[in-house]
């Protein structure tokens, strides 16, 4: 056997979650879900003081629920821009 290195099927599948993240959002979704009336009044009065501050925790909790965008990476190609006028130039 050697040592080192990777093994075929070794560990859990890609993306699965351990047991214990996963037990630790449904705790906090059953905390949001029950508090849901006290959030929303919290929420109010942060919003009637002050409104930006609102918008923040808004952005803050779409974090959780909203899946994050991945970012692309375009592979380009450099061409050298040709001049406009054909060979002319206007210093000379």
């Amino acid at each position: 056997m050697t040592k080192g290195g990777k093994r075929p099927n070794a560990g859990r599948p890609k993306g699965t979650p351990n047991h214990a993240t996963k037990e630790v959002r449904q705790q906090f979704e059953h905390l949001l879900s029950n508090n849901i009336e006290k959030l929303q009044s919290l929420f109010d009065r942060v919003a009637a003081e002050n409104p930006t501050k609102a918008i923040e925790l808004i952005l803050k909790m779409s974090e959780f629920v909203l899946p994050k965008p991945k970012a692309e990476i375009k592979e380009t190609t450099y061409t050298k821009p040709q001049p406009m006028f054909g060979n002319s130039s206007l210093v000379d």
